[in-house]
């Protein structure tokens, strides 16, 4: 790409602005990642992005309206260091010594246990920084950013604290959903005791309009899961938080009406029969391993996205809604199997879904229909033009 200064016109910011989804649980900007902020790196980051796009723009403009070929014009950027660098300081005014930190940070290197393109996507030579305009638009960058500091031994401790202040602002926002959609009242992080049994109630909620229904939350911090591993492990995290929860109701359950009245006034406690309590992280989903029979575990998006009103009202509509998960139903119909790919000596067997024959067959049939329709309207509508020009030249 030559000038890229056309990456900062403001019409283009206003359009990313707008398009591009926001980070569920962002921290704060003046937060510290060691060597520079939040804010600097997404900064830097909206920055690359958009030279990113512009260049992808570029490319199928090239092949669809200038006849070039792929490999011809392909998005992938290799800019002369020093250029990038003084390209990035025009477009984000970042200080040099913080630039450097970033690119170091996000350059492909051995130092995570784990490198991964989409946590370090650029690849920096002596001269050269080359990156993939598909993966830096794809990328999902601060919580990569923290999943590469929880993989590099010296940011491990730091990338924990991070990670696990993430869970009072999703507790607030879940607390913050049951009190606006289901009128439910709510408090957050409330230490209990009976004898020496002692635990935190991480969100409680009652609803006097069900006065014998009462949830408890345990919140887990969990950041998005990409791999096989990271399921197992987001898994592991809210099973332990399953624990947690059945603690809690044993000493609830020994405390009296009085002593629970004291740390929760909004409560009836003398008609409550039945606590509801759910694991709740912050955008993972745990596996198959995951028994959700008493302790149902789901992430606060697919609450955002799936839950209906009435089920923020009811405690109990709440934990059926989030045991059953009927949004479930349709994969749970789908068959497992394994796909042969061979690659020159080697075959590779990958586990794949099958979709049920009638759903596939019904949806061919329903997308075969729409075609038609689609079809013999444009045709339709063609006709009456050319009648209507018809009449015109009479």
């Amino acid at each position: 790409m030559g000038d890229v200064s056309v990456v900062n016109d403001p019409r283009i910011k206003e359009q990313f602005e707008w398009a591009m989804p926001k980070e569920p649980l962002p921290l704060d900007n003046a937060e510290e990642l060691v060597g520079f902020t939040v804010g600097d790196f997404e900064t830097f980051f909206a920055a690359l992005r958009r030279w990113s796009f512009c260049c992808t723009f570029g490319f199928l403009l090239s092949i669809t309206e200038r006849g070039k070929q792929q490999w011809e014009c392909a998005p992938t950027q290799c800019v002369e260091r020093s250029r990038f660098f003084h390209s990035m300081q025009s477009l984000t005014e970042l200080p040099d010594v913080v630039l450097e930190a970033i690119v170091q940070r996000l350059t492909y290197n051995r130092s995570a246990k784990w490198p991964d393109v989409y946590q370090q996507p650029l690849f920096c030579g002596r001269s050269t920084v080359t990156w993939s305009a598909s993966v830096i638009q794809n990328s999902k960058q601060l919580r990569n950013m923290l999943k590469l500091m929880s993989r590099t031994k010296d940011l491990q401790n730091h990338a924990a604290t991070l990670i696990g202040s993430r869970e009072g602002r999703m507790l607030w926002e879940l607390g913050d959903l049951l009190s606006r959609r289901g009128r439910t009242a709510y408090k957050l992080t409330t230490s209990i005791s009976y004898g020496d049994d002692k635990g935190e109630v991480d969100l409680l909620a009652y609803n006097r309009k069900f006065p014998d229904e009462l949830l408890i939350v345990e919140g887990k911090a969990v950041l998005g899961v990409d791999e096989i591993n990271e399921v197992d492990a987001a898994t592991t995290e809210m099973q332990g938080g399953q624990g947690q929860l059945a603690d809690i109701k044993s000493i609830l359950a020994r405390m009296s009406d009085g002593e629970k009245g004291a740390l929760f006034k909004f409560v009836n406690w003398s008609l409550v029969r039945t606590i509801y309590s759910v694991v709740v992280s912050a955008d993972a989903e745990p596996n198959n391993k995951y028994d959700h029979s008493e302790h149902p575990g789901i992430s606060l998006q697919t609450i955002i996205v799936r839950l209906r009103d009435n089920h923020f009202a009811s405690p109990q509509k709440f934990w059926r809604a989030c045991k059953e998960r009927k949004w479930m139903d349709k994969l749970r119909a789908y068959t497992e199997k394994f796909s042969s790919i061979t690659v020159g000596d080697v075959t590779y067997e990958l586990p794949a879904l099958v979709e049920p024959a009638d759903d596939a067959d019904e949806r061919h049939r329903k997308d075969m229909e729409r075609m038609m329709r689609q079809f013999e309207e444009s045709t339709s509508s063609k006709k009456g033009n050319q009648k209507r020009r018809k009449r015109r030249r009479r």
